[in-house]
């Protein structure tokens, strides 16, 4: 028992922490576009799965992993019962969390830090919303897959890495950023060309094919004001403030977003220098 512990220890602890935080989020009922997702999961047959993945205008992303398979699986196995819906996600955050784990012990040689990072990850307020609304599902399973990736490549196991990154770009398009964040920590650009291609036809593929149909607003404009929109929300995410914070605080959101993509970028050079060191 002792062994078992000293070996898995910080890792069952580290568990504990996050389902302390989050417990509450399995007993949420469904909500909003929780209804789409299960009504267009629906599948009698093999094609209808397969139809998944096929690029389409009646939908606002395209994540077919995250949105469609996974509501169906889950359905099948689970009827139409809440709480293991969020059960699947929190499996996947806690996957997460200990592949950050992971990842920050090899980069930084240091237990303490990875665990540090985990929990800091694991807690953090931006997981609001994909472990309490079923229909941001894929912030959970995107990062897990995200990290294999980046987990992967340090390791130098291209073949593994690619298919790490197509799990996560099949679940949310944000995955890309994969891309620039692994050719920071290695510059092996030749081993990058098939993740490449994966992004350019799922992502490219999909707006060129099968633009959404539901209003311009859903539209994909290279527009200044649009990024800094996009920048702006992100931020006050991944800071854990609430989105009528402006208001209250006076803080310029713009300047905020400028500043907290350059400092997430500080933060990657510095740990690409280190590992080149």
């Amino acid at each position: 028992m002792k062994r078992f512990l000293n070996h898995w220890g910080n890792s069952i602890i580290l568990a504990l922490i996050v389902v302390a935080v989050y417990f509450s989020a399995l007993f949420t009922f469904f909500a909003q576009d929780d209804f789409i997702h299960l009504t267009i999961s629906r599948a009698s047959t093999i094609p209808d799965i397969i139809n998944f993945f096929s690029f389409k205008t009646t939908g606002i992303y395209y994540r077919p992993l995250s949105v469609q398979l996974i509501t169906f699986l889950a359905r099948i196995v689970f009827g139409l019962k809440p709480i293991w819906f969020h059960v699947i996600a929190l499996g996947f955050h806690l996957g997460a969390i200990f592949m950050v784990k992971k990842i920050i012990e090899k980069l930084t040689g240091s237990k303490n830090l990875g665990l540090a990072a985990a929990v800091f990850y694991g807690v953090h307020p931006m997981h609001f919303m994909s472990l309490y609304w079923w229909a941001e599902v894929s912030m959970a399973m995107a990062p897990l897959f995200a990290f294999g990736a980046i987990w992967a490549w340090i390791n130098q196991k291209y073949g593994r890495f690619n298919l790490w990154l197509l799990l996560a770009l099949l679940s949310n398009e944000l995955a890309i950023s994969v891309i620039p964040i692994v050719l920071l920590l290695k510059r092996k650009w030749g081993k990058l060309i098939p993740a490449g291609l994966m992004g350019l036809i799922i992502i490219g593929g999909r707006w060129l094919v099968a633009p959404p149909a539901w209003g311009t607003e859903y539209g994909m404009k290279f527009l200044p004001q649009i990024a800094l929109s996009n920048l702006r929300w992100q931020a006050i995410r991944a800071l854990g403030l609430a989105e009528g914070f402006r208001g209250q605080l006076g803080v310029d959101t713009t300047k905020l977003a400028v500043m907290f993509i350059g400092l997430s970028w500080l933060v990657l050079l510095v740990m690409a220098v280190k590992i080149r060191q």
